[in-house]
């Protein structure tokens, strides 16, 4: 303790060193008001001590001993002893030893003074400053004590104050004492005050802080239940069934937060009803024993929440009228409902109970609101999951049903037999059919593995193995085999099938020529077609040709794509002239090659500018994610770009029945579409329900020669008319009607592109409702060994049976191995 003390001595200024040693109250004072007064008397009676000796030992040398210097002397003694008082544990009598002194000295300096009225005044006014040192009632009775004392002793003793001086001595330690009791009053007053302040802002304090408490004592409640709400969410994010998911949630929450009961209902898919999914305890086996269920209303406090996608909360069920009580649950005294919502979209009720009043209040909402949403987040998952698991057990059942039919039709008896085999018996492989097949042992002494390619069982790779050989090695080498043989056959047979599919491509090619160059010479029906040079000048032999010339020629056919399409008469060439043969073949090539050249330069440059022309107005309004913009960009677009007198597009309703004019160009549009223009979709005679009801386009040339043909007045130079369904996802959303003031405007073409175009808008429109999700998985497998490389050499089905059969012979020393395939044999 001393070691600490003089640490901080060293520590303390000059002044603060003199202090602590002179002036600081005494260690016992623990109070801070009193501490204060008693160093304030300590400072006071130090000071008036010291002043009051040292001033009357100075007059002293001067004037000698009288009344004043022995009542100065004797006040510096009685202010010591004060002071010396002051720092002790008696510190509350000090005050009235100094001030009792200083009252010596005043009436003596008084009495005895050289300026009596001056010393009179002053004496009496340090007094009664002095007398703040006592309580305020014996301040008021110390000053008015002294206030009749004095100016008894001025009247009585002090004859030597006459006329104004007198009046204002007397005037003036009245008004000083009456001032200080006045000021001490007030000052008294305003100490009250602020204690009074200071202890109303203390209960106020204590208030506050008790309502500090209780919120911090909620809060902490609150976070608890998010708490357990964050771990029950965790413990049912775990992707599965829904089913168990949902039970093992329910128990979970009723155990966590100490309920009675927990259920948790489902929408049905008529989105009318609520079914019970799962329920805690016998009461929840019950209940779904029962298939209950509840009607999506208000009429239940379940239904309510679904209705209105809101909470319910009933915190004390004896005090709420729309309660209703389960006979299997009598202890229920509180109920939440609270929906699970999924993207806006009430998918269930979370329904929990407790058996005593407000254990479910308003306030404990944000918890269990937060765990419904991890509980909807869980079930949408487990949907998620459900649904890919399904799409892919369809894919592999879609898969191994494509691999069949492929298979079936490669081996079609046809191009190839429907049964193909291989046997190896140490010496040679040979070929073997279903009706010579091998006798395999029936004792188990085979190993057998299956050639399945996408999960379809094709053929069979047999092994006959003694007991010794027969191991877990030799198992995986045949699997691992019969996998290369299924891989390698699969490529063989997209191969062969690609060759297949080439052939019928140029079958299709050379059909496609000829159809194309009949319609190009019908179209070209007023043009002459046909040539002669005569050695001076070329001339026209007109469409049916001229006559056949009787000098003999050369006919050279004119070929393109092997399609003859015309042909060249050479007159006077020797057809044993194998030169000029070789020239005027190689002349017919060019010529064929040119002139389907300058056909397919013709289609192409039509073509060109109507997929441009489609592609500025797809790319204009797939660039719009506004459906409403998309679709008048559309019209404005296709308006302009096609050259056309008008074009609108139509959707249809919600009910499906009844197509609405939407968008139409220009302000001619506009107006028909503030018309509110609608076509049944029923109407016979109209083109564009026609378009909608059939899925196809229409047109007509010349609408006023068509009966059927609505006119409409704002339109009145429409002369033909072509409509194509617009189609998104197989569904019928709308048709596009375009309209000329020429006729014979439209033919089988411009229903293909504006067919296009429509899809490509549809596919933008349904590209700007909704969004898709899609998952891929693949797998790759290592090559094998020398096995697998020599099946994966082969370049027919046959060599990669024959290498399969006497590879794993070889290789597993079998004396009887069997590779065969068949399409019959894997069909149960």
């Amino acid at each position: 303790m001393n070691t600490l003390t003089s640490h901080e001595g060293t520590h303390l200024n000059l002044g603060q060193r003199l202090f602590k040693t002179l002036i600081e109250a005494h260690a016992s004072v623990h109070s801070l008001p009193e501490r204060h007064k008693a160093e304030l008397l300590a400072a006071l009676s130090l000071s008036f001590s010291l002043i009051v000796f040292l001033g009357s030992w100075a007059t002293l040398q001067f004037i000698g001993f009288n009344i004043l210097i022995v009542a100065g002397l004797f006040f510096s003694v009685v202010a010591f002893a004060a002071y010396l008082m002051s720092r002790g544990t008696w510190y509350s009598r000090a005050p009235l030893i100094f001030v009792g002194g200083f009252s010596l000295l005043v009436y003596a300096a008084s009495l005895t003074g050289a300026y009596p009225g001056l010393f009179f005044t002053l004496t009496f006014a340090i007094l009664f400053l002095l007398s703040n040192l006592f309580d305020f009632r014996w301040m008021v009775g110390f000053i008015s004590f002294h206030l009749a004392a004095g100016l008894l002793v001025s009247i009585v003793f002090m004859p030597q104050l006459q006329g104004q001086e007198a009046l204002n001595a007397r005037a003036g330690i009245i008004t000083i004492g009456l001032f200080v009791v006045l000021f001490a009053w007030y000052r008294g007053n305003l100490e009250r005050m602020r204690l009074e302040e200071i202890a109303e802002t203390q209960v106020e304090l204590e208030h506050t802080n008790v309502d500090l408490q209780e919120a911090h004592h909620e809060v902490d409640k609150r976070l608890a239940e998010l708490r357990l709400a964050g771990e029950v969410g965790r413990a049912v994010s775990q992707v599965r069934s829904v089913d168990v998911m949902l039970k093992d949630a329910a128990e979970l929450i009723r155990s966590r937060f100490d309920l009675y009961y927990v259920q948790v209902y489902l929408v049905d898919a008529s989105q009318t009803h609520l079914v019970l999914q799962s329920g805690t305890g016998t009461v929840g086996e019950q209940l779904l024993s029962r298939a209950h269920q509840l009607p999506l209303d208000i009429t239940s406090i379940n239904g309510r929440a679904a209705f209105e996608k809101s909470s319910v909360v009933i915190a004390d069920t004896t005090q709420s009228t729309t309660f209703r009580q389960n006979p299997l649950l009598p202890d229920t005294r509180a109920e939440a409902a609270i929906p699970l919502i999924v993207n806006e979209r009430v998918v269930g009720v979370l329904d929990m109970q407790g058996s005593s009043p407000n254990s479910l209040t308003e306030e404990s909402l944000p918890a269990f609101e937060a765990l419904a949403g991890q509980l909807a987040i869980a079930l949408q998952n487990a949907s998620l999951l459900a649904e890919a698991e399904q799409a892919r057990v369809d894919l592999e059942k879609q898969t191994a049903r494509l691999a069949r039919t492929n298979w079936r039709d490669y081996l079609d008896a046809i191009h190839r037999p429907e049964q193909i085999g291989f046997i190896y018996d140490q010496h040679e492989v040979k070929a073997f059919t279903e009706t010579d097949s091998p006798q395999m042992p029936v004792d188990g002494g085979t190993v057998t593995a299956t050639i399945s390619v996408a999960g379809e069982a094709l053929g069979e790779l047999v092994a006959e193995l003694d007991e010794e050989r027969q191991n877990s090695q030799a198992n995986e080498l045949i699997g691992a085999v019969a996998h290369q043989v299924a891989q390698q056959i699969e490529s063989l047979r997209l191969i062969e099938s690609s060759e297949r599919y080439r052939a019928q491509a140029e079958e299709t090619s050379r059909r496609l020529t000829r159809e194309g160059w009949k319609g190009y010479l019908d179209t070209q029906a007023s043009q002459e077609l046909g040539y002669f040079y005569d050695l001076v000048q070329v001339k026209s032999v007109g469409r049916n040709g001229r006559q056949q010339p009787e000098e003999p020629a050369v006919n050279l056919p004119l070929k393109i794509h092997n399609e003859t399409v015309g042909n060249l008469a050479v007159l006077g060439l020797d057809a044993d002239d194998k030169q000029s043969l070789d020239l005027a073949n190689a002349v017919m090539e060019r010529l064929a090659a040119h002139i389907e050249g300058l056909r397919l330069s013709e289609q192409s440059e039509k073509r060109a500018f109507e997929l441009a022309t489609i592609a500025n107005v797809s790319t204009t309004a797939s660039s719009t994610l506004d459906p409403a913009q998309l679709l008048q960009s559309v019209v404005d677009l296709t308006k302009e770009s096609f050259g056309f007198y008008h074009a609108h597009i139509y959707l249809l309703n919600e009910t499906g029945d009844t197509l609405e004019l939407a968008f139409g160009a220009g302000e001619v549009g506009r107006q028909m579409v503030a018309e509110d223009h609608r076509i049944p979709l029923d109407v016979e005679k109209s083109l564009v329900a026609r378009a909608a009801r059939n899925r196809e386009g229409f047109f007509v040339n010349d609408v006023h020669a068509n009966p059927d043909f609505l006119s409409h007045p704002l339109l009145p130079n429409t002369a033909s008319e072509l409509a194509v369904p617009m189609i998104a996802g197989n569904k019928v959303v709308g048709v596009l009607d375009v309209q000329a003031d020429t006729k014979d405007r439209f033919n089988v073409d411009d229903v293909r592109i504006q067919t296009t175009l429509a899809a490509q808008v549809s596919v933008a429109v349904q590209n700007a409702r909704t969004f898709a999700q899609a998952q891929k998985q693949a797998e790759r497998e290592a090559m094998l060994n020398a096995i697998s490389q020599k099946i994966q050499s082969a370049t027919t089905v046959e060599a990669v049976l024959q290498i399969a059969a006497r590879e794993l012979g070889h290789a597993l020393g079998a004396p009887l191995t069997v590779a065969q395939l068949g399409v019959r044999s894997s069909e149960r």
